[in-house]
């Protein structure tokens, strides 16, 4: 989607009667024609659509329109709704919500007169709020849009001064109408200019000098310049094209064919081209634009950011996990390095349980995570285990440079699973390296590199001994990662052409460069290839390259992730889509989100974000941080899950194999480092997690304080805390996009439009002290899943669950969701948040306790995700 749309208005058929009115498709027909993205109708121009919002939906597909916005036209007299208005209200509310993201805008209808004017001001605005609340709770955000009747009681500048201070920021924005401003004597400039922070929905029609009706570019309003200042302040949102000209009232068809002529000529050039024509700018301190993806994007030192809020006990629980799994396995992890070949004495039953070809990877796994946490925590008792154990590992490589568990003689294409502990012993010496600049173990690393490059050669062609192993030779391409970092960190190109060789021969990337769809294979070691495959197009600068990954990373969404944010059925990716499978062979099946594939998603979308700046991929990260991820981890950090189901109890991990018990804690490892990132422009906020991070920007030191509720609520403050007066943009993620948002700078509000890469820009020259606050709502809603008959409950970023703690008396079996959510708090129990909802128990509304799926579970308690939707 364009930062801005352009649409169109029905007003421009409906001045004509009842003409129009069930002649949909006639519209449709003209408005696509005419290049128009999208349609706000009032309700009365729908007719028969207006009492099935499936029709009308499958029409706008037809006809490849969106439904921007639909118009509620009331009285609203009172001091307070009417029962018909109220009525009104909720149906089109039920009707929007059909419509997920679009606008409802709220018009008031003229009266007779503008006598006793405060009183009715006070009334209007007092009940477009309720209005506002009410759809608020629902997941939609309205506007309100002033018209210019000499009836009209919000018609002037004063008018408009009274609504705006009067109107529910947080619930409710500002719909200006370029033609209603002219005809109300004022200047439509400066209203854009005055309260462009408000704006969330706009209309454009022209007005003559003397104040009649015209089309659109035929009269006085420059909509070159106010399109110019929208795209400018970051506006993200619909501009509707409407026409009441005599004209357009005989022939609304061919009035709507020129605007449109119009918009292509002489709007659209700016939106698309970005060749912003100049206009008078504020000084620097105030200047606050859009931004676009910025080139070399990366993310801080560990060293740099401590987080201390929601994420904070799972990140210091994991301190403890590490800890106590060096003291306790220590040197069952470097057995297989320091015995190749021999019988284990350790745990001798592990020869027996199918682990011992990969036995290798908890080694370099363990490292790594280790190393990020130490340094991110500044922990020195986990910093000195981390380095005695890298000096262990170097020690027991072999003379030639091998880093694997093998005896010569199944070495390379002799064993399946050799590379892959090369991999991890790779993995985790060259994040020793990153973080502590240790040079022993960056020396061990590449001498492990160059051993497999004289053992292999380049790969020449598909038969290559380098994939003779697991899942077609994935088990061994998930290397080629550590090759370009071994080419980052020492600027040797042999690393890189290496990896290169591979890539370019190993047939299922070739496979997927043409159907641009993910193989049904294991999805913990797809997510891995394809992760090192970015890393490798990103170190090449091979940005066309990306564009087929991104096509799979669009597959797997749509395919097989699931609604708690990770892949894989008993570990593999199914032709059916994520289930929610209750039984399997009179058994319940817990099979879902392997741990190991959690965190690999998270490793890929990171990858993806650093290659392309897309925030898609950090709100995919967001949403499995919170869900998969944090269920995975008990809640002291102590225990893990092989599988994370959506139902019935939590199984912690106990085996046969130990994989996740150390690929879990590398996610979690990492969490500090994804709060922030750096760009050439300045620093992004992905991440609203208390936290204290010094940034290091061109040269400088910039301390960022912040202070969040999230993701239990939406508010945030940053204290930024330059070394010394610095000048750079702060991009701040817009978590939901439709929610309200408002954010002040030193305590004046600014524009909280987001920029096209899903980020407000805030551009100036930060001093000590200067303070940012937001607030943001966080919507709820039932989203299918499976199909429309099945779906989930979702608070903000997180999927709520059922637990049977909370709701005894209830068969979690026989539960359905409606098809609206309507959450309220609870206080938490045991640090456990709570949400009051209803579902249908057996056909009959009840109250349930909703909880956070990471929450949900504990203590051996049955639990449910997924629910039939009622009726069905």
């Amino acid at each position: 989607m364009n930062q801005i749309n352009f649409g169109c208005q029905f007003y421009t058929w409906q001045m004509s009667g009842k003409k129009y009115i069930g002649k949909l498709p006639h519209i449709l027909k003209v408005v696509n024609a005419a290049g128009f993205a999208g349609i706000e109708p009032e309700t009365l121009m729908l007719g028969a659509y207006y009492e099935d919002p499936q029709e009308l939906k499958d029409i706008l597909i037809q006809h490849g329109l969106k439904l921007g916005a639909i118009t509620l036209v009331l009285d609203w007299a009172g001091p307070v709704e009417t029962k018909q208005e109220s009525q009104e209200a909720e149906l089109i509310f039920k009707y929007t919500k059909f419509f997920p993201g679009t606008h409802l805008v709220l018009c008031q209808m003229p009266g007779k007169d503008r006598t006793d004017l405060q009183q009715r001001q006070a009334n209007a605005i007092a009940c477009v709020n309720a209005v506002a609340v009410r759809a608020f709770d629902q997941g939609i955000f309205c506007s309100f849009h002033p018209n210019s009747p000499l009836e009209s009681v919000f018609r002037t500048r004063d008018d408009y001064r009274v609504l705006l201070d009067g109107l529910d920021s947080r619930v409710v924005g500002f719909a200006p109408d370029s033609g209603h401003i002219a005809k109300g004597g004022m200047d439509v400039i400066e209203v854009f200019q005055s309260y462009m922070s408000f704006i969330k929905h706009v209309h454009f029609k022209d007005i003559t000098a003397s104040g009649e009706w015209a089309a659109m570019g035929a009269g006085v309003i420059d909509f070159p310049q106010i399109v110019t200042m929208l795209k400018a302040a970051g506006y993200n949102g619909w501009i509707m094209i409407e026409e009441e000209s005599p004209e357009a009232e005989i022939n609304p068809d061919i009035a709507t064919n020129k605007n449109g002529k119009y918009l292509h000529q002489a709007l659209l050039p700016i939106i698309q081209d970005l060749r912003i024509p100049k206009i008078k700018s504020p000084p620097e301190d105030n200047i606050f634009t859009p931004g676009t993806d910025s080139k070399n994007i990366q993310f801080p030192s560990p060293n740099q950011v401590h987080i201390t809020g929601c994420l904070s006990p799972r990140f210091q629980g994991n301190i403890q996990y590490l800890i106590n799994k060096y003291e306790k396995n220590k040197d069952w992890m470097l057995e297989p390095f320091q015995h190749r070949g021999e019988e284990w004495v350790i745990e001798p039953l592990r020869n027996k349980k199918g682990e011992r070809q990969w036995a290798g990877e908890y080694a370099g796994k363990w490292l790594d995570a280790a190393s990020l946490t130490a340094a991110s925590s500044s922990h020195a008792q986990l910093g000195q285990y981390s380095a005695a154990f890298a000096a262990a590992m170097i020690a027991a490589q072999d003379s030639d440079g091998y880093l694997g568990i093998e005896i010569p003689a199944r070495r390379g294409g002799n064993s399946e699973w050799d590379l892959w502990n090369v991999k991890y012993a790779l993995t985790g010496l060259l994040t020793r390296y990153e973080v502590y600049c240790d040079k022993a173990s960056l020396d061990a690393a590449i001498r492990g590199g160059e051993w497999v490059i004289k053992h292999y050669g380049k790969v020449a062609d598909e038969n290559s001994p380098f994939f003779h192993s697991h899942e077609d030779g994935g088990v061994s391409v998930n290397i080629i990662d550590e090759f370009v970092r071994l080419y980052r960190f020492t600027g040797e190109r042999r690393f890189l052409e290496f990896a290169s060789s591979v890539v370019n021969h190993f047939p299922p990337v070739v496979r997927m460069q043409n159907t641009q769809q993910a193989p049904l294979v294991h999805a913990y070691n797809l997510l891995g290839y394809l992760g090192s495959v970015v890393e490798l197009f990103a170190a090449e600068n091979a940005a066309k390259e990306l564009r087929w990954i991104e096509e799979v990373w669009e597959d797997l969404v749509a395919q097989h992730l699931y609604p708690t944010g990770s892949l894989g059925y008993n570990e593999l990716l199914r032709k059916s889509a994520p289930n929610d499978t209750p039984v399997e062979n009179g058994q319940p099946e817990r099979h879902h989100q392997e741990t190991c594939a959690t965190v690999e998603w998270l490793l890929f979308n990171a990858r993806l974000y650093l290659a392309t700046g897309r925030v898609r991929y950090v709100e995919k990260m967001e949403h499995t941080i919170y869900n998969a991820l944090r269920a995975a981890q008990s809640a002291d950090g102590m225990k893990w899950m092989y599988y994370t189901p959506l139902r019935y109890e939590k199984r912690w991990f106990t085996g046969p194999t130990s994989c996740c018990y150390w690929s879990g804690p590398r996610g979690i490892a990492r969490l500090p480092g994804w709060v922030y990132a750096l760009d050439g422009e300045g620093i992004r906020v992905n991440l609203y997690e208390s936290s204290e991070a010094n940034l290091q920007l061109g040269g400088h030191t910039v301390a960022v304080r912040q202070s969040s509720l999230y993701p239990d609520d939406g508010r945030v403050t940053l204290l930024i805390q330059p070394e010394e007066s610095t000048s750079f943009a702060l991009r701040l993620r817009i978590p939901f996009a439709g929610s309200y948002i408002r954010i002040n700078l030193n305590g004046l509000a600014i524009p909280s439009n987001p920029g096209a890469d899903g980020y407000v820009r805030i551009q100036r020259t930060w001093s000590a002290g200067d303070k940012v606050e937001m607030e943001f709502g966080i919507p709820t809603a039932v989203e299918h899943f499976l199909d429309d008959r099945y779906g989930i409950l979702v608070r903000g970023a997180e999927v709520l669950s059922v637990d049977q703690r909370d709701n005894p008396a209830l068969d979690l079996d026989h539960l359905a969701l409606p098809g609206e959510a309507d959450v309220s708090r609870l206080d938490s129990i045991d640090g456990r948040r709570r949400y009051a909802s209803e579902m249908y128990a057996n056909g009959r509304l009840a109250q349930v306790v909703a909880t956070p799926y990471a929450e949900s579970g504990g203590e051996g308690s049955r639990f449910r995700t997924a629910f039939p939707i009622y009726p069905r």
